[in-house]
């Protein structure tokens, strides 16, 4: 099951934007503040769906923490949260999800209530919200299939109430996660760990060995250290084998867990020596094909391009799993470029631009 297209309306910066005929292995390029970084956001609450969690996850990627109901305007395109916000893909051959993210809004109003003798409540309309402050965010989820339009789950967050509303779960959700160079090592070990324990590490090990042919196993030792066996008198500590085979694993272990899901990676050359990109390409190519997992990179480099054009170079089998996209504002609207691995290798070659 894999995405075939997005349309976002109204998401951070976005006012709208579809993309279309996505690949196994999807690239977004573009200048700063054209919103790669947002299409990874709607990806992953689209994945959740009805996750109430996730809006909040999605700032803190950020550094944006939730600190009170209000500040739920920040996922709202120029911060109006009167306009709607709607994400919506098409997965695999038949299936459409929609996501609205909808604020809530409660005011206080001199209507007197016979039943408790008490001033009372009422929820307000989007119509007459302009100065009103969000009491709390609504996520409902449609599909495609008509119960569950009739159904439409949702759920609700109130993080000054300290609420969170889930109705029964009537859409499954995507396995799907969001990596940044500062979360990609948190749960390494653990998931690491899960491998071992399930007796699937040289699934793990097998797709390293293309990068690092000297590997033989891994380990985990005290204090969650991670230790590799290239045939030494002594294992070694990854970390002294340097970022860019630590980062491959944390990639590789992460596509493992979500097996036929979605991989998310932000920026993915922070931090990386350039020499380091194409063993990191050859390996994320392996992992999405063993563990069907699709993938979406966003990159400033174009270092980064043209080492994973490279590796579809050379292995021409990849070749169909390969689109970049470039974003771009236009007007109001943000607007996609597709680049199939022709017209990528086209561009490359003649120097011409792609940003």
């Amino acid at each position: 099951m894999q995405y075939h297209n997005i349309t976002i309306n109204g998401f951070r910066g976005i006012k709208k934007l579809t993309i279309e005929s996505l690949k196994q292995v999807n690239l977004l390029v573009g200048k700063n503040n054209c919103g790669k970084t947002s299409v990874l956001e709607a990806i992953f609450l689209l994945s959740g769906l009805s996750n109430a969690q996730l809006p909040g996850k999605i700032n803190s990627f950020r550094d944006l923490p939730v600190l009170s109901d209000n500040d739920f305007v920040y996922l709202f395109y120029d911060m109006n949260f009167t306009q709607p916000l709607l994400i919506k893909a098409n997965i695999g051959k038949e299936e459409e999800r929609i996501l609205k993210l909808i604020p809530t809004f409660n005011t206080l109003t001199n209507n007197y209530d016979i039943s408790n003798g008490n001033n009372r409540t009422i929820e307000s309309s989007l119509s007459n919200v302009e100065s009103k402050k969000i009491d709390g965010l609504r996520l409902e989820s449609l599909r495609s299939d008509k119960e569950l339009r009739r159904k439409r789950p949702y759920s609700e967050i109130h993080i000054d109430k300290k609420v969170t509303i889930n109705v029964p779960q009537l859409v499954k959700e995507f396995n799907c996660s969001f990596l940044t160079s500062r979360s990609m090592f948190l749960d390494l070990d653990k998931n690491l760990e899960k491998i071992i324990i399930d007796k699937k590490l040289n699934d793990i090990i097998s797709v390293l060995q293309e990068i690092e042919p000297k590997l033989i196993d891994i380990k985990i030792g005290v204090n969650s250290i991670i230790y590799a066996d290239i045939g030494l008198a002594k294992l070694i500590p990854l970390n002294l084998m340097g970022d860019g085979i630590r980062r491959v694993l944390s990639y590789i272990v992460t596509m493992y867990i979500l097996k036929d899901g979605v991989l998310l990676i932000d920026e993915i050359e922070n931090g990386l020596h350039h020499s380091s990109v194409k063993s990191l390409w050859k390996a994320i190519f392996a992992a999405a094909i063993k563990f069907n997992v699709q993938i979406f990179v966003t990159t400033h480099s174009y270092e980064c391009v043209t080492a994973c054009l490279e590796i579809t170079n050379l292995e021409k089998s990849k070749n169909d799993l390969l689109q970049l996209y470039r974003l771009e504002k236009k007007d109001e609207n943000t607007q996609a470029i597709n680049f199939s691995y022709e017209d990528l290798k086209t561009s490359i070659e003649n120097n011409w631009e792609i940003w």
